[in-house]
């Protein structure tokens, strides 16, 4: 009976060791996004120095949402990750995105999106190399003077009076941005100013989503 027991510990030990040596590579691979996050220079995150950005981190993978005080006296928090992904709030107006895409010659490159909403949100979109030199812009949006008219459409239900109208509500023209979190994807959208409910709803009506996917070499709208 003893011996039984013994084999029986040592079989469940067995099993134990084989699934934690399973789950380290995704648990590993799953860190590699707030790896980047943790090692990137503090020019880029302000708020925040490296022993900051790594009390962050400690705390979303043991799944806690405390946040850490910042250097504007304010909280931040990674609000979600994932293995090349990560959505952190570096204070209540202010947020930003992390990507990691990869390259055709096995590669990576990372693209930032910083985004203000103060209350409208406006994003900045920049793209690094591993060493955090900043590249050439890899998405081709048009020109200031169009993009009103790259965001928005006439529906039949507005006449063209009514449009010409509800696009000169769309003042300032603020652009945010968006990474899917499950694919190499950024969904770009017009932001609005305050409208009320009416106007609001109709002009929601004109705007546009533009979305743009990664394909190793640079995003393109699809």
């Amino acid at each position: 009976m003893h011996q039984t027991l013994i084999n029986i510990t040592r079989n469940m030990t067995r099993f134990f060791i084989l699934i934690l040596v399973s789950m380290m590579p995704s648990l590993a691979f799953s860190q590699k996004s707030l790896d980047v996050f943790v090692n990137m220079p503090d020019t880029l995150c302000e708020y925040l120095d490296k022993n900051e950005r790594q009390a962050m981190v400690t705390e979303a993978i043991s799944n806690k949402d405390e946040g850490i005080n910042n250097k504007l006296n304010g909280v931040s928090s990674i609000l979600w990750f994932t293995n090349d992904c990560a959505l952190i709030r570096l204070s209540q107006s202010s947020t930003l995105q992390l990507r990691l895409l990869p390259t055709t010659d096995s590669t990576s490159i990372v693209c930032l999106i910083n985004t203000v909403s103060a209350p409208a949100a406006e994003s900045v979109v920049r793209f690094y190399d591993s060493e955090w030199n900043l590249l050439k812009d890899k998405i081709a949006l048009p020109e200031n003077d169009k993009i009103l008219s790259y965001f928005t459409h006439r529906p039949d239900s507005i006449t063209e009076e009514r449009y010409a109208e509800l696009l000169t509500y769309i003042d300032p023209i603020m652009v945010s941005a968006e990474f899917s979190r499950e694919e190499p994807v950024i969904h770009f959208d017009l932001s609005l100013p305050m409208l009320n409910a009416d106007d609001r709803k109709q002009v929601n009506e004109i705007i546009l989503q533009r979305n743009f996917k990664w394909d190793g070499k640079i995003f393109n709208e699809y």
